[in-house]
């Protein structure tokens, strides 16, 4: 989603910091798209603080007034002067290019291209079946589900790294992120909560702690299912690893005592 739709503003704070610091808020990726805005924290001192972390602001550097970029010119140039053969020779300019952004920056000039009522000769103007689902969202409530089928389709399908446990679930390991997959699938599969228990070689980002605990909850970690297989990714603080514990387990409360059920349990030791 990140990589796709590229928010201009994001603001999170609280335990909204915390859920997105590993996937999120300390990936090298995001710092590089995006940068604070009146402030300078240190998001990996941040997202270890006790304390609650502070209401936080990011612009996405390309859109910033100082960018050289094609989108930050590109926007510049609409703000000054909308017109259709603009918009035209900007599609014909990038077309060996990432393009994405010149629906992302037209989808900003709606309600103008409306009053001008030219927004149906700009939509013509776009071949793109995704950019055209993002231009008509307005007039269209279906208009996302093209969107979403194809991001969740190229998550799927793409590199998810080697495969180091095969259970009821399959997971794989690519740097700092692991994936878990499991073909015909129904929401019986992935109802249970995750547990996921990281042995970093480096004991220093244990804490004192007897691994690092990393449990997370399908839905709640923006899990997906696509056709008949269900995928979800958790993030790893480290990619030196020298064992992963992970399953799946519920909670019952019988007779005032706690018991844990698990329904099914794998081991990963690197070599």
């Amino acid at each position: 989603y990140l990589n796709y739709a590229k928010p201009d503003i994001i603001e999170a704070h609280g335990g909204w910091v915390r859920s997105y610091c590993n996937s999120l808020f300390t990936n090298t990726d995001f710092q590089k798209m995006y940068s604070q805005i009146d402030s300078d924290f240190n998001m990996n001192e941040i997202c270890k603080a006790k304390e609650n972390p502070p209401m936080i602001f990011w612009l996405r550097n390309d859109i910033a007034k100082t960018s050289n970029s094609r989108e930050r010119k590109f926007l510049t140039d609409l703000q000054e002067n909308l017109s259709v053969s603009r918009i035209k020779k900007e599609l014909e300019s990038c077309k060996e290019q990432d393009c994405n952004y010149v629906a992302r920056t037209v989808y900003k000039f709606i309600p103008e291209l409306r009053q001008k009522k030219v927004f149906f000769d700009v939509l013509n103007l776009f071949s793109n079946p995704i950019d055209k689902s993002i231009l008509i969202g307005w007039d269209n409530g279906q208009a996302h589900e093209a969107i979403v089928n194809k991001l969740q389709s190229e998550l799927i399908n793409r590199d998810k790294g080697n495969l180091i446990i095969d259970a009821d679930w399959q997971v794989f390991l690519k740097g700092k992120e692991l994936t878990y997959v499991k073909e015909n699938c129904s929401s019986d599969d992935y109802k249970n909560t995750f547990y996921l228990h990281v042995f970093p070689k480096d004991k220093n980002l244990i804490n004192d702690q007897p691994f690092i605990n990393l449990d997370f909850i399908f839905k709640q970690n923006s899990g997906i299912r696509l056709d008949s297989t269900c995928f979800v990714k958790q993030s790893l603080p480290t990619d030196e690893i020298e064992i992963i514990n992970t399953g799946q387990y519920s909670v019952v409360n019988k007779e005032g005592r706690r018991s844990f059920i698990n329904y099914w349990k794998a081991t990963y030791k690197a070599s």
